[in-house]
């Protein structure tokens, strides 16, 4: 299977910004939440497909964790110049208390881009407005089902300026990867095998891009869906600057920059790694001099 580009490319590296060693928590380009681990659909490229594999659970992320999260992000050098990504490993619109979380973030980061991505199947019009009216920019959809989904979205978009919201048409098959630049999520993904040895090659992701749990808990990255990384450390007690500075981090980053993945759970994952946050990887390269 080929890879496939992801249209939505263009749009990430639109948020990608220069990022300097002497400046070093300017390599912090995007940070994603999970609010979730529950989900409404099990799609064939997710963990989710196999319950055995990968079961929901009632986990929801507080308001008040979301406040930790976002005070850290407000007091680091500086303060926070990149993108807030509300996805994770669920359904964002499941968690109760999501406007609350958004909320949170648009207080104590007024001017930071927020993107909220989710399938859809609860996005009613008066959950649209309400959702942006809550400090999110723009809603990420992905459509699953068809190509009819384009007219039905369109108009409960009604209104809403175009440049509020996108849709990712996911609903191609597997000649066309799903409209996705597929991975195998570090193993856990059943229409692809983990890879039987590591690959010899970077990966930007743990350089530009921090991951965070329902709990507060750090996660090596978003395809970590295991949590087999080796990463400790919490926003409930740790700052966000301690996190992306700890020890734990500068082990799997050394790792990487010399193209090892041999580290768990690298060493399963195919994902390409390096499409976005160069400008980050070189930083920490120079940094750890």
């Amino acid at each position: 299977m080929t890879n496939f580009v992801d249209p939505i490319f263009n749009f990430r590296k639109a948020f990608e910004t220069e990022a300097r060693a002497d400046d070093i928590l300017s390599t912090l380009m995007v940070v994603e939440i999970n609010p979730t681990e529950m989900c409404n659909r099990t799609c064939v490229f997710c963990p989710r497909a196999d319950p055995k594999i990968y079961k929901n659970h009632k986990k929801f992320m507080s308001p008040q964790t979301a406040n930790n999260i976002a005070i850290g992000l407000r007091d680091i050098d500086f303060g926070y110049r990149g993108q807030i990504s509300i996805s994770g490993f669920g359904e964002p619109l499941l968690n109760q208390d999501l406007d609350q979380i958004i909320g949170a973030f648009r207080t104590y980061l007024p001017g930071v881009y927020i993107e909220l991505i989710c399938n859809g199947d609860f996005l009613e019009p008066a959950v649209i407005r309400r959702l942006l009216s809550a400090g999110v920019n723009k809603i990420l959809v992905n459509l699953y089902d068809g190509p009819e989904q384009i007219d039905e979205f369109e108009s409960r978009f009604c209104g809403v300026p175009q440049q509020r919201y996108m849709f990712r048409h996911h609903y191609f098959g597997p000649e066309q990867s799903y409209g996705l630049t597929l991975n195998n999520r570090t193993g856990l993904a059943s229409f692809r095998a983990p890879l039987e040895e590591a690959a010899k090659r970077a990966c930007h992701v743990p350089f530009y891009k921090m991951m965070i749990d329902w709990n507060g808990s750090q996660l090596l990255c978003f395809n970590d869906w295991g949590r087999r990384a080796e990463v400790s450390g919490n926003v409930n007690d740790r700052s966000v600057r301690d996190l992306w500075l700890s020890p734990d981090m500068v082990r799997y980053r050394r790792s990487l920059l010399d193209e090892d993945r041999t580290l768990t759970p690298c060493s399963t994952c195919d994902v390409i790694g390096t499409l976005h946050g160069a400008s980050a990887f070189y930083a920490f390269r120079e940094y750890y001099l």
